[in-house]
């Protein structure tokens, strides 16, 4: 099964691992493996959806409550700032213990002024640790 925002589909692919229920989203982004009840990040600047601080973004929204999106300025090596999505993943401390294991496809949407928004997907396990190193 696939998650898309927070409810399950299931999936009706063959072996391409996409799922055909879902929306069509022009950027899929494979984001590997998270652990649920860690938190963690993923920061992807705005260049990599060809998107320019000249196109006006003014917010991101995420089809999950698990990934808070935001828009943010880092420096560049060269010293320069450059705007990126970073999409923090919350920690649930309850899923090592539940033992959850989940496939996502999160439908993000960078919001812009006056123009359509700017909409990918991001793929990941979402998943817990196993007690022992190499246990699998």
């Amino acid at each position: 099964m696939l998650l898309l925002g927070c409810e399950y589909q299931q999936s009706t692919a063959g072996t391409s691992g996409h799922d055909d229920a879902a929306p069509t989203l022009p950027l899929v982004i494979d984001a590997g493996v998270v652990i649920a009840d860690r938190g963690g990040y993923l920061c992807l600047p705005l260049d990599r959806f060809s998107l320019k601080r000249d196109d006006h973004p003014i917010a991101v929204t995420s089809s999950c409550e698990c990934v808070q999106p935001s828009l943010v300025t880092y420096a560049t090596p060269g010293g320069s700032r450059q705007l990126a999505v970073l999409l923090e993943f919350a920690a649930d401390p309850s899923a090592a213990r539940l033992e959850e294991r989940q496939q996502l496809r999160i439908a993000i949407a960078v919001l812009r002024k006056g123009e359509p928004n700017c909409n990918f997907s991001i793929n990941l396990l979402r998943t817990y640790l196993t007690e022992k190193p190499g246990d699998y």
